[in-house]
């Protein structure tokens, strides 16, 4: 088994037949890859209607929003629950998304399930700003947003409000979840601190103590991820799973236009090492599955589709050592 690792990829954008091809990814992503969450929020503990925070996406400019993914843990039996996630964003109209999901039950008093629920919102044609609020409501006892540290677990984008989340609640004083500094304003949703201390010794709280964020900047977030057009793609590993390579084909002509197979194909590597002793990382050190995928839609003047399944790339193993992928961005071109 070969060595290295390749940090979340970027790619490209190409232009061919008057339509824009654009990688879409994690613009913001606060989950744990192995669902092994140790916290997360209870609305009816506290009173709560709306909980979320304010992120800022890795990017530099507005971006389209495609989906959002957000963890669940259920400590109850099984549950089919209706489920609304909010954005706020100056950029255009506050974007919502409701559905209804189903929550597997807790296998124990202590092991709740875990689900991550997608909200979909590419059919809204949403552009969310650079930094933007979101909010979760439509829980239930015994569902819970999932938390994760935003020191070691947020891996894309950043929590523009460090020591912060958002609360709407019924009641001014939020319980043993909150540090006892805390307090909000009832029925508004508004910004309330979480970096102030625990609620007792025996009880550091959901947020952490003192030290633990100030010292460690551990303080717990929402688990969430929001992928945008143009966001980053997961990491890659010799030997590891490969990341999909999906896209969004925009068509900013005044005619419709058929796209009939979509071919990926990777063109070059940066910022890849360059020790000479071990092999070098080039585009021919990864590669592809399903590099054509067949789309065979029309693409409206001035829309864009998002397609549900596409190519696949991987690192190849090799014999040799790779640390000179460890950090590489692939670049990706499309054409069709």
């Amino acid at each position: 088994m070969s060595t290295g690792s390749v940090a979340r990829g970027a790619s490209v954008v190409e232009t061919a037949q008057s339509l824009r091809w654009l990688k879409r990814g994690a613009g913001y992503d606060s989950l744990v890859s192995t669902n092994s969450y140790i916290q997360d929020q209870c609305f009816t503990c506290a009173g709560i209607t709306e909980f979320g925070d304010h992120v800022t996406l890795s990017g530099t400019t507005a971006e389209q929003l495609v989906t959002v993914v957000l963890a669940v843990r259920n400590w109850g039996t099984a549950i089919t629950k209706t489920r609304t996630f909010t954005i706020t964003t100056t950029v255009a109209s506050p974007v919502s998304d409701t559905q209804s999901f189903s929550f597997p039950a807790a296998s124990g008093p202590d092991s709740p399930s875990v689900t991550n629920v997608v909200f979909n919102f590419a059919s809204q044609g949403a552009v969310v700003d650079h930094s933007f609020l979101y909010g979760i409501s439509g829980l239930s006892t015994g569902l819970n947003v999932a938390l994760s540290n935003s020191a070691n677990d947020l891996v894309v984008g950043s929590d523009t409000t460090p020591g912060y989340v958002w609360v709407n609640t019924k009641y001014s004083t939020l319980g043993n979840d909150f540090p006892p500094c805390t307090s909000a304003t009832t029925g508004v949703y508004a910004r309330v601190k979480t970096n102030c201390g625990h609620a007792s010794p025996s009880n550091p709280s959901a947020y952490g103590t003192t030290t633990e964020v100030n010292t460690t900047g551990n303080a717990d977030i929402p688990a969430v991820e929001i992928n945008v057009v143009g966001g980053t793609a997961p990491g890659l590993s010799p030997g590891g799973p490969a990341a999909a390579v999906n896209f969004a084909i925009t068509n900013p002509g005044q005619t419709r236009v058929h796209v009939g197979h979509v071919t990926t194909s990777i063109t070059s590597v940066s910022t890849a090492g360059t020790t000479t002793a071990i092999a070098a990382c080039t585009a021919t050190t990864y590669g592809l599955n399903n590099p054509t995928v067949t789309v065979d839609e029309n693409v409206p003047p001035g829309t864009s589709l998002f397609n549900a399944t596409g190519s696949s790339v991987f690192i190849k193993t090799s014999g040799t050592t790779q640390n000179n992928c460890e950090g590489a961005v692939i670049h990706l071109h499309f054409a069709s």
